[in-house]
Order: structure tokens, then C-alpha cells, then sequence
């Protein structure tokens, strides 16, 4: 996996866009650990839009599998951490992708 400014590990480009959430090391090491679940699906590219505001939370997945663009979003409000919102939205992505897949 690659996060923004070029880490790898496995083929999957990160792209991580944070506004009103500083990004930081720890951020992108939680980012790119979530992901790795979905390395065996030979994703390409996946990316992350982290936003914040005082009233609310969001994490965005946005790639695409098998010529499709698949999105997927999770809000959360005040007190939902940004890295449960993190585990959720892989989760969701997963099983648009196998839905994909199957169907």
C-alpha cells in the first residue's frame, strides 16, 4: 500500500485528504493498517477523505474494482473517534467489493 508521499507496502496506492484533522503519522499508520484487509482484492487505488467539524466526523473510500467506482462514507458524531469510523467504512467497502465480485 502506498499512502500519500509514497509509502508502500503491497500494489495499493493511499491517497489521504484530511480537512479539520491533522494528518499525521500516527493517522496514516492506522489508515494504511485498516486497508490492508483489502489488499487481496488488487486494488489499485483507494482514496481517503478524512473531515471533521465541530458537530461531526466522516471517513470516505472512494476506488475503483472491475471498472466501477465504488464510494463508500461513514459519519459519526461528536465523541465517535475517527478510527472506529475508519474500521467501519473498510468494512462497508469490503462488502461492496465482494458484491461486486459475485454479482
Amino acid at each position: 500500500m502506498i499512502v500519500q508521499q509514497d509509502e508502500r507496502s503491497g500494489d495499493t496506492m493511499i491517497n489521504i485528504l484530511t480537512r479539520n484533522v491533522e494528518k499525521t503519522e500516527a493517522l496514516e499508520n492506522v489508515v494504511k493498517d485498516r486497508l490492508e484487509k483489502l489488499d487481496k482484492y488488487n486494488l489499485e487505488k483507494i482514496n481517503v477523505t478524512i473531515k471533521a467539524s465541530s458537530k461531526m466526523q466522516s471517513v470516505e473510500l472512494t476506488t475503483n474494482y472491475n471498472g466501477k467506482l465504488l464510494r463508500v462514507e461513514e459519519y459519526g458524531k461528536h465523541g465517535v473517534t475517527v478510527y472506529q469510523l475508519l474500521g467501519d467504512v473498510v468494512k462497508t467497502l469490503e462488502k461492496k467489493i465482494i458484491k461486486e465480485k459475485v454479482g
